[in-house]
């Protein structure tokens, strides 16, 4: 209702936009709102929105607001820094209020035998002679030492009104650097965030591809909630099935189209659809839970699931399934069920200096006649997600669904300007046979344990997306000089045809990009004279250029020929 989030945390229900009509949904039935079923308004007969994610209030604040709440802000990660400056002028306006977390850096083993070996060397000892056991125990005397200090990326501390900083703790800039534009907080953040509010404010390649998206398909980014409905059919169905993507061979023989989305897209999380018979919203919520979760899934839920005959909708994939199935389907008391939420979610079931709770909520779970199954699973958790968290996932992971559906030529082009990590452009233009056998290779030399380099393993991610879009009938334009943009790759509308940018060529920075683009946007190119000179091409550059046929049939220079 504050407008923060767009995660609405009220058990599943519809509503009416135009005459606000209200009809509650079984949350027993419908995990999620985005669950149900369409339907028209029985009042004004406007179609109703579908929403609510059973979200309980306690779960942030605790019953009596005694908790301090858990808040995550997701930007975009060229937005981030911009946020956080915005954030430190807001807060800063009635004092110093707003500082970083600060993080205490240690020596580590490698750095620590360092240092011993300097040590014997100022000394003027042969070091040769010393023996390893001996210049490995005085190491060890200097392992986590603190080294240094500096900051959390995202984590911005907030002191209460009334309270200063020193009330908690002392404050100082970064690894002691005065031009540091942020103060940090002295201590490690872990030690006092249950004392003062912590905002973990992080940096998100989601919203910020979702935002690429949109701008490619003229999308008002401020309209994404209207314009892109999470409930659409086709969008969700490619994390269970490939059919929305209308593949002509399925040479990859995808048994989903969930590869390269966010949360689901890696091997890993394509495997786990399969193996928990996803088919819908709240399914996919109760994956991600058990993916960002500390021994939940493997060794845990996954046995039950494939082992015991349990449903994706039995095992305990989000920290609210705690407190809200121990209360509906055992009937045990809300505040226990919280406090026992609290802590299985932290992992203290399991821990020494717990045995006391845990024996005393053992025996309260099986007089209530919970399983033991259930039971050994809380046991083995050592970390739980929270399900407003995973809402917020999946929504960005279904929106770029809904892209690779709707518009997937943005989709591919977003795609590989945000999530690629390495690029072979050569073979990527040459087709879907030319990366089918790089693809094949790589793949084959990690199965027989041969040398495989570290930008050929993040080539796989490649090859596979661009297989796919050649498989959909897509494809790629070549490089232009005339066209090609400097580190995104963009969509030729009048070639239906995705543009890869110049940093797609290796060793080509982002700042050679930006000149060429500048100086095309001044006046475009005349020969390769006028792109070396204006655009500060150097030859090596102009012979790759060449050998990808971007230079668009540029003369060599701008001489008239007569003869």
């Amino acid at each position: 209702m504050s407008g923060i989030t767009e995660v609405n945390p009220l058990p599943p229900h519809y509503l009416c936009p135009k005459c606000h009509y209200l009809e509650w949904a079984d949350p027993k039935q419908y995990g999620s709102g985005f669950d149900l079923p369409a339907k028209v308004c029985p009042h004004c007969g406007e179609k109703l929105i579908e929403d609510g994610q059973n979200i309980p209030f306690a779960t942030f604040l605790g019953f009596h607001a005694e908790k301090v709440p858990d808040i995550d802000l997701n930007f975009p990660s060229d937005f981030q820094s911009i946020a956080h400056e915005h954030m430190k002028e807001e807060l800063n306006k009635t004092g110093n209020t707003c500082f970083k977390a600060g993080t205490i850096q240690t020596t580590q083993d490698k750095q620590a035998r360092g240092y011993v070996l300097g040590y014997f060397e100022s000394l003027g000892k042969d070091t040769s002679q010393i023996r390893n056991a001996e210049i490995d125990r005085i190491a060890q005397g200097c392992v986590d030492v603190k080294r240094s200090t500096g900051q959390h990326p995202g984590g911005v501390i907030v002191i209460p009104a009334g309270m200063e900083a020193y009330d908690f703790t002392p404050v100082q800039f970064p690894a002691d650097d005065p031009d540091s534009s942020w103060m940090t907080t002295h201590y490690d953040f872990h030690a006092i965030h249950d004392n003062v509010l912590k905002f973990d404010m992080l940096g998100h390649v989601d919203p910020q591809a979702v935002k690429m998206q949109c701008d490619l398909c003229g999308i008002p980014f401020t309209q994404l909630q209207k314009v892109i409905p999470i409930s659409d059919p086709e969008a969700l169905s490619l994390f269970w099935s490939s059919d929305a993507l209308h593949l002509k061979k399925n040479i990859l023989q995808q048994v989903t189209g969930a590869m390269g989305l966010p949360e689901f897209g890696t091997e890993n999380g394509r495997r786990t659809l399969i193996e928990t018979k996803a088919r819908s919203f709240s399914d996919l919520v109760r994956i991600s839970g058990l993916s960002h979760g500390t021994n939940v899934y493997s060794g845990n839920a996954r046995d039950l699931i494939l082992n015991d005959g349990y449903s994706l909708s039995d095992v305990i994939a989000c920290r609210d399934d705690i407190m809200i199935d121990l209360n509906e389907l055992y009937g045990m008391d809300l505040s226990d069920t919280f406090t026992l939420m609290e802590i299985v979610r932290k992992g203290n079931f399991c821990r020494a200096g717990f045995e006391e709770k845990r024996a005393k909520y053992t025996a309260m779970m099986k007089e209530h006649g919970v399983p033991d199954k259930y039971i050994e699973s809380c046991e083995k958790i050592q970390y739980l997600f929270p399900r407003g968290h995973a809402v917020a996932y999946v929504m960005m992971a279904v929106r770029c669904a809904w892209f690779k559906v709707h518009h997937p030529l943005e989709y591919y082009a977003t795609y590989f300007t945000l999530r690629c990590d390495a690029y072979d452009i050569t073979t990527m233009l040459k087709g879907i046979d030319a990366c089918m056998r790089k693809l094949t290779d790589i793949k084959n030399r990690l199965a027989t344990r041969q040398k495989v380099e570290t930008k050929e393993q993040s080539l796989i991610n490649t090859y596979e997306q661009v297989i796919e879009m050649y498989d959909r009938g897509y494809s790629f334009s070549k490089l232009s000089v005339n066209k090609s943009l400097s580190t995104k790759f963009s969509v030729d509308k009048d070639t239906q045809t995705v543009v890869p940018s110049f940093s797609a060529i290796d060793g080509v920075a982002s700042s050679a990009g930006d000149q060429i683009v500048a100086a095309r946007n001044d006046h475009p190119f005349t020969s390769v004279e006028d792109l070396k000179e204006r655009g500060h091409v150097s030859d090596k550059l102009v012979k790759i250029f060449e050998e990808l046929d971007a230079l668009d049939g540029l003369p060599e220079s701008d001489q008239m020929t007569l003869f």
